[in-house]
């Protein structure tokens, strides 16, 4: 319980950072925020300002042992094409697909595991070990990429 009050406290202090969001379509930048919450361990927080169509790294190996990057981009469809890739000091680690990148749409908040899959796909379930979970505070975007409403308030 305790660890919990702390992770919350944590992430809020990161919440008080501001960032402003620019309003061009190609290169235009975004805040992202971001807390881990190790289940043994301290949790981190973490702030980047990133740019549509780039990597951002929001954590690296040598501050946390966590390297986590984002990267949004335009797809064929439009905006926004999201991927988040994780990284572990301490040997592989994976998300819920069995892999250290994730696609995904409107998600905020992602468990990670110990180990990952083989390349091929295995028809056999099997526990894993949870690590964490990162929780992630992005603005949302038009089809453009241009941020319509950023969750960080100053």
């Amino acid at each position: 319980m305790p660890t919990t009050l702390l992770s919350c406290a944590v992430f809020a202090l990161a919440l008080s950072a501001t960032v402003a969001a620019a309003d061009s379509t190609n290169g235009a930048s975004f805040p992202v925020q971001a807390a881990i919450l190790l289940e043994n361990g301290e949790p981190v927080a973490g702030a980047a300002t990133c740019t549509v169509g780039e990597a951002c790294r929001i954590f690296a190996k040598e501050q946390q042992k966590i390297d986590l990057s984002l990267k949004v981009s335009r797809s064929s469809l439009g905006c926004p094409f999201k991927e988040l890739t994780l990284r572990c000091e301490d040997g592989d680690c994976s998300f819920h697909n069995g892999r250290s990148f994730l696609k995904f749409d409107s998600e905020r908040r992602f468990d990670f595991f110990e180990g990952r899959d083989a390349v091929e796909t295995q028809l056999v379930l099997r526990a894993r070990v949870k690590i964490g979970r990162i929780f992630l505070i992005v603005p949302n975007f038009d089809r453009d990429c241009r941020a319509i409403e950023s969750p960080i308030k100053g």
